[in-house]
């Protein structure tokens, strides 16, 4: 990074870690550039530098894949989460849904159902550029793998509990949420300090660390009060499916991977459709309305990001899915096509009316008044609602 990056970014957020990976959605852009060049609207010369890029998007998708594979046949987990970090619910900021819940207690045998969406759509386009690219034996080898994938992901990922996809790992789908004071101890020999939390119930305020051992006070939420972070307490940790209803519920319908005739598709339309759920008026909202986590914060101060607000980019990829599942037939065919037309229509109104009044694009936008809110001016993925009133995915 510049200087003027660094400037921009939090320390936190600093280190890149080859370990980690994020979603592959160049590939997306890939896809598209093949389809123009198979209906003619690519120049030679165009063509030409893409298929030349063939053996290096390869070898990265290769470490995607293999960097992030799970324990198991088909399991994919996303890097990065971290149990101390002090959050109500672990992030997990490599798959760029920071604080959309995950399950309850960070492991290596956690299932996550959007990379494993992501990567099945990988080994898709790989086929399709390998083919392009006249690399036969490497478009066999993606489409194999692609169809490997496919046929556990219902098993690995689809919840007939809920009919809903879901992750898996060690949770617990009830519990209690339950205050904590947060104190603050010092390291004597340093200066240093480090925050830590104890029950409101029974409070403890021995510092809890050899290094930070001498307690300094509690600290305030600037409003009079004290400082509170919530912990969530389960009934019972177990090995299972994650029950959060949401955008990750939504990737293999996003990413076209479920077939047009499934229980699955027609399930996962309804959801989406499902006014105390995903369906707000104004786009899909990223967490579902009656979801135990819906709109809470994740740390003292810390605004919800993904628990409820609408984002442009997976409202952009909902009607990038819904557009296809419209145009094949099934039984969920007519379902599809309303739910697209009628997402796109509030979409476009939505941000027109924001964006009329403040002249800006917005980071994310209210699930309850379809306000701009958040980073601004910001064209980012939300300069994807010109693509989505051009009906381009």
């Amino acid at each position: 990074m510049g200087a003027e990056a660094e400037q921009r970014v939090p320390r936190e957020f600093m280190t890149q870690t080859r370990t980690h990976a994020n979603p592959p959605t160049f590939l997306l852009t890939v896809e598209r550039l093949l389809a123009d060049s198979s209906a003619g609207k690519l120049g030679a010369e165009d063509k030409e530098v893409l298929l030349s890029l063939y053996p290096w998007v390869k070898k990265w998708f290769a470490w995607f894949q293999s960097s992030q594979r799970g324990k198991g046949k088909g399991a994919f987990r996303w890097r990065g989460r971290d149990s101390g970090d002090g959050k109500l619910n672990a992030m997990t900021l490599a798959s760029g849904l920071d604080d959309y819940p995950r399950s309850a207690v960070p492991s290596d045998d956690e299932r996550h159902v959007d990379l494993a969406a992501w990567v099945i759509k990988g080994n898709s386009v790989m086929s399709k550029f390998a083919t392009a690219a006249g690399v036969v034996a490497d478009a066999a080898g993606f489409s194999a793998q692609e169809a490997k994938l496919l046929a556990t992901l219902d098993k690995l990922y689809w919840n007939e509990k809920t009919n809903t996809y879901c992750d898996a790992g060690k949770h617990s789908n009830r519990g209690t949420f339950k205050d904590h004071i947060v104190f603050q101890c010092q390291d004597p020999s340093t200066g240093q300090t480090a925050q830590f939390d104890t029950p409101e119930d029974k409070p403890q305020y021995s510092c809890p660390s050899t290094k930070f051992s001498k307690f300094q006070w509690q600290l305030g939420d600037g409003r009079g009060g004290l400082m509170k972070r919530q912990r969530f307490a389960p009934k019972k940790l177990s090995y299972r499916f994650v029950q959060h209803t949401g955008y990750v519920s939504l990737f293999p319908v996003l990413l076209r991977l479920v077939s047009a005739d499934s229980v699955q598709l027609g399930e996962t339309l309804q959801m989406m459709r499902d006014e105390k759920q995903l369906w707000s008026g104004y786009g899909l909202r990223s967490l579902s309305k009656s979801d135990l986590y819906y709109n809470r914060e994740n740390a003292p101060g810390d605004a919800p990001y993904w628990r409820g607000s609408i984002w442009i980019n997976i409202n952009y990829l909902a009607l990038y899915g819904l557009q296809h599942y419209k145009s094949v037939e099934g039984p969920h065919q007519t379902l599809a096509e309303s739910i697209y037309t009628e997402l796109r229509n509030d979409l476009i109104k939505a941000m027109y009316k924001s964006w009329s009044e403040t002249s800006f694009l917005f980071e994310q936008y209210n699930q309850d008044t379809g306000d701009g809110q958040r980073n601004h001016p910001f064209a980012g993925w939300s300069a994807l609602i010109s693509l989505i009133i051009a009906e381009r995915y």
